[in-house]
């Protein structure tokens, strides 16, 4: 236990047991119960935290279905062990990293792991046993590398099923290891209560000793017994020496901790009650943190129709969807394709978006992510009539290639693909895939995930249609949006001097624009995946640490290397997070805040922190850092006035000694003036 190493402990202890050997046991007793009672208050406030902890974790029991000997059954999730064969369905966390046997359209949320809000398709193991790389919306590559054919625990299963082999279970986790790993290497520095503490104790021993020397001395040299002198430097000992600080902090901590506490505000770590008050540099993670981790579709690109008849490039906001007709007929096409594949990742934000839109009749056939690690997913369906239709999602970039037609929208036409005629389809020119190209890029660089859509239909007695030959629909632009206090609490901390640092995993132009939504000032203004990851590998790192607060593309090990480098400045870091990805520098924060109260909420980080927000809004931030500074002024207050009352003993023994050559106390007296005092 760390308090039972501090220096006014171990000051204390050995005071001590100088009473119990020279003075009387009461002396000796009364210290050695404030030692006691300083270390139990310590111990039994971190266990209260920690069983909180415990009871939120286990309010609803991880368990998991598993095939057993041929028959499905339902145990807890620790009880697997690697090779056992479980099944995954929507809404289900995955228990264990584990290889993909049978998937059908199986969908994992891996954004505490990546930092990236869009779910990832998974592709069962093929016969050979190769995997395959994980696939990017976006197109770039993830630091945080998951092949496709895998599934990690703590991820969330958002569409889809799957049977899956365990081969991983806890410490021994692909990524959960590597965290490990990192959090074993990590430990806060001390705190500032705990670095006065530390000082002062260093200049109250010398004060004490020299006092217990030179005011016996004296009255030696004033005629005083030497039996007298001995008695009233122990006295002095006793009265110099502050042995109820340390229980004067750690009561004021757990005071506030308490406060903490009624503000949905957990405390695990005492020190970080402290630390609180001295935080200059905040960073914090992106999804889930400063955003809802909430997908919503913040526009539509549609292919239009131009005043001269030819096609035209048309983004639709929600706002202007909901104010016109013909926005509503311009997304139908796209509406239908979205039908056809019945994406279940999409369907909720979309709910909100195509509510004038119409469904068609379809049974659907099957789901498979394209090889092609940057495009995403096929899905096959069939009317029920005589055709087959093929439809195409992912980055526009990939899509387009495969296209030589547009689907073509005038507004005021019906589009009906249900029996194989498509109303209003035009040839794709180069000019207009560069014209559809750019505008998808110019919705990218605002911090939306572009996802297109493409379709080819045939006869039903003919095989399912290749990928090419496809005709372009449309994108839908996602938006993960920021929470609605983070705005005015980021602006909060800046104007109190606190410098807010965005690090996440997401891709550079997601970062920026969610720091711009927030008002989180960005200098490092050319910000791109491969210049952060050359920047964090090599000598630039120290300047652009100075210089940006907008870290994108960035893995475990250079988050615990950004907060690393901040404190080797002199800065008190509060790191926020509440991914695995997150774990090691909550735990070499100063003060490591867990955002709490969410579903995707891991437990690993929840273990790392020294402090749990549980309502999971950003707000409770600020609360914490009014509280901690509340609660430093007045424990600055309590140990002012402690000291003062022994300096006032030491000042009436020094007067009176010099002046009158005699002990103005009795030993027993300074004793009980100290007890009353306390």
């Amino acid at each position: 236990m760390d308090v039972a190493t501090e220096p006014m402990i171990l000051l204390l202890f050995a005071v001590g047991v100088l009473y119990s050997i020279w003075g009387k046991a009461w002396d000796a007793a009364t210290i050695i119960v404030t030692i006691l009672v300083v270390v139990g208050l310590e111990v039994s406030t971190e266990w209260r935290a920690k069983n909180a902890l415990l009871s939120l974790s286990n309010s609803v029991p991880i368990n998991t279905s598993v095939l057993r000997e041929g028959r499905e059954g339902v145990v807890a999730a620790d009880e697997l062990v690697p090779g056992d064969v479980i099944l995954l369905a929507h809404g289900q966390s995955v228990p264990a990293d584990a290889v993909v046997a049978v998937s059908s359209g199986l969908a994992v949320d891996e954004s505490m792991l990546t930092g990236e809000s869009i779910s990832v398709y998974k592709t069962a193991l093929d016969t050979n046993g190769e995997q395959e790389p994980r696939d990017g919306s976006d197109g770039d590559d993830t630091l945080v590398e998951i092949p496709r054919t895998l599934v990690c625990a703590g991820t969330t299963v958002t569409g889809g099923r799957a049977v899956c082999i365990v081969v991983a279970t806890g410490s021994n986790t692909e990524i959960a290891g590597n965290v490990v790993q990192l959090m074993r290497g990590s430990k806060p520095p001390p705190t500032p209560l705990q670095r006065r503490m530390k000082k002062l104790a260093g200049t109250l021993t010398i004060a004490a000793i020299s006092v217990c020397i030179i005011f016996p001395v004296i009255g030696l040299l004033q005629g005083m017994s030497w039996h007298s002198a001995i008695l009233m430097g122990m006295s002095l000992a006793f009265a110099t020496i502050p042995e109820e600080l340390p229980l004067i902090a750690k009561a004021s901590l757990a005071l506030g901790a308490r406060q903490l506490a009624k503000n949905n505000l957990l405390v695990r770590k005492l020190s970080a009650a402290d630390a609180l008050s001295e935080v200059s540099v905040i960073v914090t993670d992106k999804t889930g943190t400063l955003t809802r981790n909430q997908l919503v579709v913040s526009s539509v690109l549609v292919i239009g129709e131009s005043g001269s008849g030819g096609p035209a490039v048309e983004v639709i906001t929600p706002e202007a969807f909901a104010a016109s007709e013909r926005s509503s007929a311009l997304v139908t096409p796209l509406y239908s394709a979205w039908s056809l594949s019945v994406d279940p990742l999409e369907a909720k934000p979309l709910a909100h978006f195509l509510v004038s839109a119409r469904s068609q009749a379809i049974e659907r056939k099957s789901v498979s992510p394209l090889a092609n690690r940057r495009a995403s997913t096929s899905a096959s369906v069939t009317p029920k009539r005589e055709f087959h239709y093929t439809v195409v999602k992912g980055a526009p970039d990939i899509l387009l290639p495969l296209c030589d037609r547009v689907w073509r929208a005038t507004g005021t036409q019906k589009h009906d693909i249900a029996g194989g005629a498509i109303d209003g389809v035009q040839p794709l020119s180069d000019s207009f895939a560069q014209a559809i190209s750019r505008s998808a890029i110019n919705l990218a660089a605002g911090g939306s995930r572009i996802i297109g859509y493409a379709i080819a239909a045939t006869a039903a007695s003919s095989k399912t249609a290749g990928l090419q030959n496809l005709i372009f629909v449309g994108a839908f632009a996602f938006y993960d949006p920021p929470q609605h206090e983070a705005r005015p609490v980021i602006q909060e901390c800046q104007s109190s001097g606190i410098r807010v640092i965005i690090a996440t995993g997401d891709h550079p132009s997601t970062a920026l624009a969610v720091s711009s939504a927030v008002g989180i000032s960005e200098v490092h203004s050319q910000l791109s995946a491969d210049q952060c990851n050359r920047d964090l590998t090599n000598g630039s790192f120290d300047k652009l640490v100075d210089e940006s607060n907008v870290f994108a593309r960035v893995t475990p090990a250079q988050k615990l290397r950004l907060v690393h480098a901040l404190q080797a400045r002199g800065e008190t870091v509060a790191f926020i997070g509440d991914g695995i990805n997150d774990a090691p520098s909550l735990t070499r924060a100063d003060v490591g805040i867990c955002m709490g109260g969410n579903p995707s909420t891991a437990d690993v980080a929840m273990d790392a922190a020294s402090l749990i927000v549980l309502s999971g809004k950003f707000s409770g931030v600020v609360r914490c850092l009014r509280e901690g500074r509340r609660l430093s002024a007045n424990i600055e207050k309590c140990m002012v006035f402690y000291i003062s009352c022994k300096l006032a003993i030491v000042m009436l023994f020094g007067f009176l000694l010099i002046a009158e050559g005699a002990s103005p106390l009795t030993p027993i007296q300074v004793i009980l003036i100290e007890l009353f005092t306390d």
